[in-house]
Parts: C-alpha cells; structure tokens; sequence
C-alpha cells in the first residue's frame, strides 16, 4: 500500500500496478501487527519510526524475507533486519 500512497497520478497507479502484477502480495496478519507494534515501542522515540515502515520490517521479519528500500535509514538499525542496499547490484 505504501507504493500507491506515493502515486500522485492514474498514471503512477499504473505503474505500480504493472510493477507488481508478477509478486505475491503478503496480507498483514495478527502476529505481524504484533510485532510491529515491539518495533514501534522499541523505536520511536531513538529513531521516530512511523507505522507503515514498522508493519514494513515486521512483515519481513516474520516471513524471513530480505527486503530493498530506497530510504535505507528507516530499517538499517533493525536487529536481524536483512537489509539489501539500494541501488539492488545483484542477484
């Protein structure tokens, strides 16, 4: 939902759309809720995390899935967090 948030334009809703036609989209669940909330506790007042970048990182967490994101500075001091550096140069 974050990437439709950005979208100023039909056009940029397209965009995102085509973008993430291919993935599977992760639901958010009781215990990612929960564990977003720990990183909100933890967090906010050391680093102000926001809601959606918490519920972002639990996700990942839960489902032991590396994430990319542009902004690098809301998720790199997140303990065991595995955080691919933007730009992606892999595979």
């Amino acid at each position: 939902m974050e990437l439709y948030a950005g979208c100023r334009s039909k056009k940029e809703l397209k965009k995102v759309d085509e973008l993430l036609s291919g993935l599977h989209i992760e639901f958010v669940t009781k215990p990612i809720s929960q564990q977003a909330l720990e990183l909100m506790k933890e967090f906010r007042s050391s680093h102000g995390v926001e809601i959606n970048d918490m519920l972002i990182a639990a996700t990942s967490l839960d489902l032991k899935a590396k994430m990319i994101s542009k902004n690098q500075k809301h998720y790199k001091f997140l303990p065991d967090i595995e955080l691919l550096e933007f730009p992606f140069s892999g595979v």
